[in-house]
């Protein structure tokens, strides 16, 4: 886990994009309102319930490596929400958790209402 992590911090510093402000993330789609969706306990996902909420780092880091310890099939069986990203779930959270160590987010905002709407927002 912790070279992959390497690599994927490696690739985000060979983008042109460097954060000198203090901004506001918010993650959109996929891993980010799955793991929220697990985090609240969800059996089934609810998109009013995970719209707007806040997803810590900790949360991040906590799923990554519970994930990291576990087969797909496992992660399914566990989490059968997840019946369409329980094989890529573990990669989503290796991402996340580059990013947010990378850039240094604490926590993001999470949208449910799709890609067009994630933006970061200058505080």
């Amino acid at each position: 886990v912790d070279d992959c992590i390497d690599m994927i911090i490696n690739e985000l510093d060979s983008l042109p994009f460097r954060s000198t402000i203090q901004t506001n993330w918010v993650g959109v789609a996929g891993t980010v309102t799955s793991l929220k969706a697990i985090e609240l306990g969800l059996n089934q996902y609810e998109p009013n319930l995970i719209h707007n909420s806040i997803l810590t780092t900790k949360s991040i880091e906590t799923y990554t490596h519970l994930f990291s310890t576990m087969s797909p099939s496992d992660i399914l069986k566990h989490y059968p929400m997840l019946h369409k990203r329980h094989d890529l779930i573990l990669a989503g959270c290796l991402i996340l958790k580059a990013t947010c160590m990378k850039f240094k987010i604490a926590e993001l905002l999470v949208s449910d209402r799709g890609l067009r709407y994630g933006a970061f927002s200058e505080l």
